[in-house]
């Protein structure tokens, strides 16, 4: 097990077998004269993966599908729960089983044509055969040409240093809350994203195929570009053909790009183009063939096991938002805005400034939980100068917040300070959005808070505070049940009663007595009591005043399940005409209404 917050790396694991059949020979000597046993040859398949990847294997992803934002500072990569999957076919035979036959590249628009659903041989390089089975019928497929390989694909020495398993510990996992077994594999791309583009990463398999790669990669001093084919790129309105090509037009941003909103006008542009050259996909990302893009250039074809998009909008990492930020100190006298063109409204009328504070506080808005609108201080974590930073108690540790109220500071000028409020909300909302935290407190409710419970009761109880958790835990309040139960005796139910609960109520009611009604005289007590006619009574209880039993005379015994069931036929038929006759009674003595 990983401790928690901690996770161990592996540069690989490879499994016993790698996908393919194999055939398995077992013979058996025995040393008995005469004897032997014939030899068993069996066949084995080992499968796994070739072109497409179970969704319940591909725990997650970043950039995330379809996501926008600053990702320009992180490689793309994809986490699979299978930690042996990226080396379980062989890249090429006789080649180490330490490379991996996946790769993860990112490409741009104009990079790369994507085709999906096609015919898993048509998933492949044209002349390049995968011996074994495949695992589906039909898969998605990247086609790109030499260029794109040679700068955007990992190398063969980046290659093993691209994928990797890490165990970790399940609770500390975002997506995967307490299952799995704390194995996963990683597979990194080799692409930074550059702001304003938008790329497709596609997990490929480069099986039959590891040749293709270039062996090393020249050392480069800056970054050249955001695309392999700068030119192929259209700008929308201008559209021209040159050699059956698109004539030059670099696009670095997110508008030009074909997958943009609009950029079907792109495609509407080259369907002069002799037929077969724009995909089936066209509008949509790299749905434009490679022979309109870079002709007469070599090409391949590679399975895509997972795809998905993304957008890298901007540098949005920390130097340069620092980089970007207005340096004008507090005080600084603002420009005035330039004067409108002629025929243009002018601006309208700016504000009054912000009341702003040497220590970085400004004024804002606030309306109190009851109601009352005024104005708050508020600080970010950035002072504009030395702070004094709130001191441990005496026992040396910081005093502990339970809510955001508490952390509300009282200014000199009577406002409320709001700045450590807030921020205690921000990062209790930051915790209870992480599932791995929300996993936590449940498992603390279920089994921490329970023990914590019955401590607290315990300590409270003078008897049973001198018991240990031990005791407790070992049968203490079965034996306690036991004993008490044991030792109430025959008055104990009186005892508990006069002590806990009052007066013992009496096991039966007997109910309101009848008024007038001798007890000794049955036949008026129980017409009154079931408001059924004197006489009635008398002749279902008889002459003496009992209940006359009706008498069922048994027969003997017979044999066979017929005669029994003609016997019972007999023997009921007299219960049933005595039964019917006091009911037709019974019904003839009582009023009629009406």
């Amino acid at each position: 097990m990983v401790a928690p917050g901690q996770f161990v790396l592996y540069s690989h694991v490879i499994p016993d077998l790698p996908a393919g059949n194999y055939t398995i020979d077992v013979a058996q000597d025995i040393t008995a004269p005469n004897a032997g046993a014939e030899t068993l040859r069996a066949h084995l398949e080992v499968t796994a993966p070739r072109f497409g990847l179970p969704a319940s294997q591909l725990l997650s992803t970043f950039p995330p599908n379809q996501g926008q934002g600053a990702f320009s500072t992180r490689l793309p990569q994809v986490v699979l729960l299978d930690r042996m999957l990226p080396w379980e076919r062989e890249v090429m035979p006789g080649a180490p089983a330490r490379i991996p036959w996946l790769a993860l590249v990112t490409l741009a628009d104009g990079e790369c044509q994507f085709k999906g659903g096609v015919p898993v041989a048509q998933c492949v390089t044209a002349g390049v055969t995968l011996t074994g089975p495949s695992d589906a019928a039909t898969g998605d497929c990247v086609v790109v040409t030499q260029d794109v390989v040679n700068q955007v694909f990992p190398t063969k020495s980046e290659l093993p240093l691209l994928a990797h398993v890490r165990q970790v510990d399940m609770y500390d996992t975002e997506l995967n809350i307490g299952g799995g077994d704390g194995w996963l594999s990683v597979v990194l791309s080799s692409r930074l994203p550059q702001p304003g583009v938008r790329y497709r990463a596609c997990l490929i398999s480069l099986e039959g195929q590891y040749d293709v790669l270039p062996d090393s990669a020249e050392e480069a001093q800056g970054f050249k570009g955001t695309h392999v084919y700068p030119d192929a790129i259209p700008k929308l309105g201008g559209y021209a053909f040159a050699s059956g090509g698109v004539a030059a037009a670099r696009s670095l941003t997110v508008a030009d790009a074909w997958s943009a909103p609009g950029g079907a006008r792109a495609v509407e542009a080259v369907r002069a183009a002799p037929a077969g050259i724009i995909g089936p996909l066209a509008g949509a990302m790299n749905g434009v063939s490679m022979d309109l893009i870079a002709p007469n250039v070599p090409q391949y074809t590679f399975p895509v096991l997972a795809t998905w998009q993304f957008t890298c909008s901007g540098a949005g990492d920390f130097r340069s938002l620092m980089e970007g930020l207005d340096v004008g100190m507090l005080g600084t006298v603002p420009q005035p805005p330039p004067a409108p063109a002629p025929g243009q409204k002018p601006p309208p009328p700016a504000g009054p400034p912000p009341e702003a504070l040497d220590t970085g506080h400004i004024a804002l808005r606030h309306v109190s939980r009851a109601g009352q609108a005024g104005l708050a201080w508020y600080r970010g974590p950035l002072a504009a100068r030395p702070m004094d930073r709130e001191q441990p108690g005496p026992d040396g540790t910081l005093p502990l917040l339970h809510s955001s109220d508490q952390a509300r500071r009282v200014g000199p000028d009577g406002r409320e300070n709001l700045s450590l409020a807030a921020a205690f909300e921000i990062g209790r909302l930051l915790a209870l959005a992480d599932p791995s935290i929300v996993a936590a407190l449940l498992s603390w409710r279920k089994d921490g808070f329970d023990e914590a419970r019955r401590q607290v009761l315990i300590s409270q109880e003078p008897t049973l505070s001198l018991l240990g958790t031990t005791d407790i835990g070992a049968g203490f309040g079965g034996r306690a049940g036991g004993s008490l139960v044991t030792g109430l005796g025959a008055d104990g139910a009186v005892r508990l009663g006069a002590v806990r609960l009052g007066p013992v109520r009496p096991l039966t009611d007997p109910g309101r007595p009848a008024a007038g009604v001798d007890d000794a005289d049955r036949v008026t007590l129980l017409s009154a009591g079931l408001g059924v006619p004197a006489e009635v009574v008398s002749r279902l209880l008889g002459p003496s005043g009992e209940r006359v039993p009706l008498q069922v005379p048994v027969g003997a015994q017979t044999a066979g399940l017929d005669a029994l069931a003609a016997a019972a036929a007999t023997e009921l038929a007299g219960l049933r005409a005595a039964s019917y006759g006091a009911a037709a009674a019974i019904t003839a003595d009582l009023p009629r209404e009406g």
